[in-house]
């Protein structure tokens, strides 16, 4: 029983990462963007 939910666990994981990691890179350059605008 605790085998399988951790695999379910380990698929989403690796599902969500690449997800995560997108989201990640937009909100970064949200970020940098403000800031060059209130640098610039």
């Amino acid at each position: 029983m605790m085998e399988k939910s951790f695999n379910i666990i380990g698929r989403l994981r690796l599902r969500f990462g690449r997800l995560s990691a997108v989201l990640f890179i937009i909100f970064i350059s949200m970020v940098f963007t403000k800031v060059a605008m209130i640098i610039g």
